[in-house]
């Protein structure tokens, strides 16, 4: 087999340029895991609207809407666990967070209906950059669990 001159480096940088584009594509992939669905579930991304399966890749300002007797559980790249109730609509405001210092921030708006949560990792090291919201009030977290629930239409 013969390689011709600059052919490695050519491979070298295109495999160097693939790898840059995979972890580009894991930061934006995705913030959140939809683990488990009951009934009918939606996720209005843009004007886009999806209708989830487990396993689906949630993104910053996805809006998660369940259907009357069903819900959806998610959980978030810090292991923060939200569970939406029936006629629920959650949107996802802001979500970042570094897996190497554990740090980041999370807002959320519940517009309706239900939304217990579990904390994760970036309540433990920054509990003041997680926000749950409503029409009417915002909670800052410092507990591990709690539950939210709204009857409002608010934005």
């Amino acid at each position: 087999m013969r390689i011709r001159p600059g052919s490695w480096a050519r491979t070298c940088l295109c495999g160097l340029a693939l790898l840059l584009c995979q972890q580009a594509l894991a930061d934006i992939a995705g913030i959140g895991t939809i683990k488990t669905i009951t009934g009918e579930v939606q996720v209005q991304r843009g004007a886009a609207t999806l209708t989830p399966v487990p396993g689906f890749e949630l993104q910053e300002q996805d809006v998660v809407r369940t259907g009357a007797a069903s819900t959806v559980g998610i959980v978030m790249r810090d292991k923060t666990i939200l569970s939406a109730g029936a006629s629920s609509e959650l949107r996802l405001d802001k979500f970042n967070f570094d897996n190497k210092t554990q740090t980041g921030a999370m807002q959320t708006t519940l517009r309706k209906g239900r939304l217990s949560a579990i904390s994760g990792a970036i309540v433990k090291h920054s509990p003041e950059a997680v926000q749950f919201k409503t029409s009417t009030m915002t909670l800052g977290v410092r507990g591990t669990e709690f539950i939210i629930e709204t009857e409002g239409g608010g934005s």
